[in-house]
């Protein structure tokens, strides 16, 4: 291996690597307290106007993730909702042939609202004071992303496929 030790290298030596890393990837030195936001290794996210993003390093970077889920209209969610309800009385009644009957009819209604939705969130925290506010962040883009698909109905809704 011939990589040096960073500690034993000199302070200009660490600045000068410090900026070939950014140099790499057509990038300024950010700001001290701001890194780029990275949408892959040697990737950094761009603005819609195509500008690299800067991230305080201090605030977490969230991220919410796309894909096919179950993604129901109102009219789906009202059937859903209903056969839910109706599975939990046969449940309490003890009635096991409804049951399996309901989520039978729960799992064809899944299955036919299948559709592109906000799946999950993310984040990635550079340190302590960033992860303690992820969790808020997390849930303001879950509810972002739901609201640009036309899914706000989902919002109070703990499923996520």
């Amino acid at each position: 291996d011939q990589t040096p030790d960073w500690h034993s290298l000199t302070p200009e030596q660490q600045q000068h690597i410090y900026y070939q890393f950014y140099v790499q990837f057509g990038l300024k030195v950010p700001p001290r307290g701001y890194d780029y936001d990275w949408k892959d290794v040697g990737v950094p996210y761009l603005d819609k106007n195509g500008n690299p993003v800067l991230q305080r390093l201090d605030e977490p970077s969230v991220k919410v993730r796309y894909g096919i889920g179950f993604a129901p209209t109102v009219e789906e969610l009202k059937k859903y909702d209903e056969l839910m309800f109706a599975r939990g009385v046969a449940n309490g009644l003890g009635d096991s042939a409804k049951v399996k009957r309901l989520e039978a009819e729960m799992e064809a209604l899944k299955a036919s609202a299948q559709r592109m939705r906000p799946l999950s969130v993310y984040s990635t925290s550079i340190n302590a004071e960033a992860q303690s506010k992820a969790a808020a962040f997390r849930k303001e883009a879950m509810t972002t992303a739901l609201r640009e698909y036309g899914l706000e109905h989902l919002i109070s809704y703990e499923f996520w496929d």
